[in-house]
């Protein structure tokens, strides 16, 4: 059986470094161990890359690409509070 880890929308902008490429994404969907961006080119799977945004500085590599989106496999996984945070739901009172 596979198991498929929850997704939670977002709607982030941040940094991702592919090959030596500096590229503003926008983050569609975060889990405890990758995310959906936009991408717009097609990189092959286990490229490598860096993902930088507010406060979080990340490291994973593709899982798939197809041209206009890409999946990010995550070197590790993020706790609740980077995900709360990546998903956009830090509220400030």
């Amino acid at each position: 059986m596979y198991y498929r880890s929850r997704r939670i929308p977002a709607d982030l902008r941040a940094t991702v470094t592919i090959l030596g490429l500096k590229r503003t994404v926008r983050v569609l969907n975060v889990s405890e161990i990758g995310m959906e961006i936009t991408l717009g080119s097609r990189f092959d799977p286990g490229t490598p890359l860096t993902f930088q945004g507010v406060r979080t500085n990340l490291s994973g590599m593709i899982r798939w690409s197809d041209g206009k989106k890409a999946g990010i496999l995550l070197d590790g996984e993020l706790s609740q509070g980077e995900i709360t945070e990546l998903a956009g739901m830090v509220w400030t009172v």
